[in-house]
């Protein structure tokens, strides 16, 4: 199992003969299905709102998930039923299971119950070709991605976050090139971390990076997802230093029909180290993109507010949310700390959670850009620090 909050085990089934008969009859060829209800316990509507799923199938019962697999969502408790997009990922094959991630965008009404089909078994069936919002351009990890909410572009070196546009208002922030031109980086980007700190030789970062030592790309028309890892490093150059103390992870990703990206960032310790500081999430570019007022929220939860040319100072306080905006327009850019924890993992877990990740790496053929797969297995991993954003 993943990480992913819906799962269906591999026993939860029923042919679709079994379907209710009010609910009318689904194509011909199916042979199967698995049932997802989803219960909105809080009193907020949930609109466009990406359900992520794991799923395992029997072996026997499916051919190729990607093609066979179809969601479909029972409008009342009467039917009838109806075809929504959907996209599969992360197919893996394992003795007498497979098993996949299915992401789709549910609506569902305060408190509501509703409830999703998951129909396979149909080796005939054509590929699904599903027409939304999301739209994704370039190649491998150096993508331009947008909706209709906005227009991201991604760094062509490194692959961290350059620039956003958007849809509606004239809100927009843009690293604008490289250092001494206002950005960050070798290319100059508008997303500064995850990055570190030591006492000695100065700041990790990965958007030193020419190109990311590892990647992988989900794509396709509900989610677009890019995760890079490896050393972060010193802009002198990776022989400089001592980059392989900590291995930083960064995952973007995207929905479609949703105004909000996900940045999930991640410091593995892996020998010790005396840091002077750590950071994973910093935006440059806001307050001088249109955006001049200033506004956050502390832990204890008051709300401070400053200009751009104030300058008032949230540094060190760790804020739960930020937000540039322009009162007069009603233009704004915010992230939202979703999640953030600090702990350590004792060395001969994290070697056997490595291991066990490059085994499941290997089975989906992740790409690294040097064409292998990397380990670290050997080393020491006192701490771990995650992070999770929404902006």
């Amino acid at each position: 199992m993943s990480d992913i909050p819906y799962y269906i085990p591999i026993n939860e089934w029923e042919p679709t003969f079994a379907l209710p008969n009010k609910w009318g009859r689904w194509e011909d060829g199916w042979k199967f299905f698995k049932r997802l209800d989803l219960l909105d316990t809080a009193s907020v509507a949930r609109g466009n709102e990406p359900i992520e799923v794991d799923v395992e199938f029997h072996a026997s019962q499916v051919t190729d998930l990607a093609r066979e697999i179809r969601v479909a969502e029972v409008e009342s408790s009467s039917g009838p039923i109806k075809e929504v997009p959907s996209q599969v990922y992360n197919n893996v094959a394992e003795d007498e299971a497979c098993r996949c991630q299915i992401v789709f965008i549910a609506n569902l009404s305060p408190e509501e119950k509703r409830t999703y089909l998951l129909f396979y078994g149909n080796p005939k069936c054509p590929y699904p070709i599903y027409e939304t919002d999301l739209k994704v351009s370039g190649e491998e990890y150096a993508l331009d991605v947008e909706n209709k909410y906005y227009k991201v572009v991604l760094a062509k070196t490194m692959g961290h976050l350059k620039g956003v546009s958007f849809k509606e208002g004239k809100a927009a922030f843009s690293a604008g090139g490289p250092p001494m031109m206002g950005g960050h980086g070798v290319e100059g980007t508008a997303h500064w971390n995850p990055d570190w700190s030591d006492e000695y030789t100065g700041r990790y970062r990965v958007t030193n990076w020419e190109k990311p030592p590892n990647y992988s790309v989900v794509r396709g028309p509900i989610c677009v997802r890019i995760k890079r890892w490896g050393h972060p490093i010193l802009a002198l150059g990776p022989s400089v230093g001592q980059p392989q103390k900590v291995m930083a992870t960064v995952t973007y990703t995207f929905y479609s029909s949703v105004p909000y990206i996900l940045m999930e960032s991640r410091l593995d310790v892996l020998e010790d180290v005396r840091f002077s500081d750590c950071r994973n999430d910093e935006w440059l570019g806001m307050g001088s993109g249109g955006m001049p007022d200033i506004a956050w929220m502390m832990k204890e939860g008051e709300i401070c507010y400053s200009t751009y040319s104030q300058g008032k100072s949230w540094r060190g306080e760790d804020p739960a949310w930020m937000t540039y905006f322009n009162k007069e327009n009603g233009d704004g850019f915010a992230t939202i700390k979703l999640a953030g924890s600090a702990y350590w993992v004792p060395e001969e877990t994290f070697r056997t959670i490595i291991e066990a990740t490059l085994k499941q790496l290997q089975k989906q053929k992740i790409k690294t850009s040097n064409g292998c797969f990397k380990s670290d297995a050997k080393r020491s991993i006192p701490a771990a620090v995650p992070s999770e954003t929404a902006c």
